[in-house]
Order: structure tokens, then C-alpha cells, then sequence
């Protein structure tokens, strides 16, 4: 019998200087990886959806902005464009 469970985690970006993002990585609570200095959102991204193990998508905000849930090969296929959407949907509800 195949598990069809989806473990879902949840990835959080923020800009923690001048050209500098980091991320943390959780799940059900509890912090699996983290990753500080990247150049941009999406490299932030695209670190991140190299996990491995159970989790299957991840759950993407910006600035603490939910910006929508996304598989890992979605992530890494398309971070650039989930990265543009992840900082409209933060300017769209901060402004």
C-alpha cells in the first residue's frame, strides 16, 4: 500500500540586510534548516527546495506574507517567478 500523506512545511524568507535574504524552514512547529546571506529571494528558494525527506511542497511566505504552497519541484523549476509573486502578494497587503 502506497502512503499518500503530504508532509507540508513551511519556508519563511525576510530581508535581513542591503541585498540579503535568509530563511527558515519549519515544520509543525519546529525549525528543520536555515540558511542566511543569499543575493536574492530566489536563491533563497531554490537553497531551500533541496531538501530532503518527507515534506513534498512547502508553504512559501515573504516578510511573514503567505504567498502560497508549492511542490518542491515547483519550487525549483520556478523560484524566480515564485519569488516575484511571493514580494507582490507583500506589497499587495502591506500597502
Amino acid at each position: 500500500m502506497t502512503d499518500l500523506t503530504s508532509v507540508i512545511g513551511r519556508l519563511c524568507v525576510f530581508k535581513s540586510g542591503p541585498g540579503l535574504y535568509d530563511y527558515e524552514l519549519t515544520c509543525d512547529g519546529q525549525s528543520l534548516l536555515s540558511g542566511d546571506g543569499f543575493g536574492s529571494i530566489r536563491e533563497a528558494i531554490q537553497a531551500a527546495a533541496d531538501i530532503t525527506g518527507p515534506i513534498t511542497a512547502l508553504e512559501v511566505a515573504y516578510g511573514g506574507i503567505t504567498a502560497g504552497t508549492f511542490t518542491l519541484y515547483q519550487l525549483r523549476a520556478s523560484a524566480e517567478q515564485i519569488a516575484q509573486h511571493a514580494v507582490g502578494t507583500y506589497a499587495a497587503v502591506t500597502s
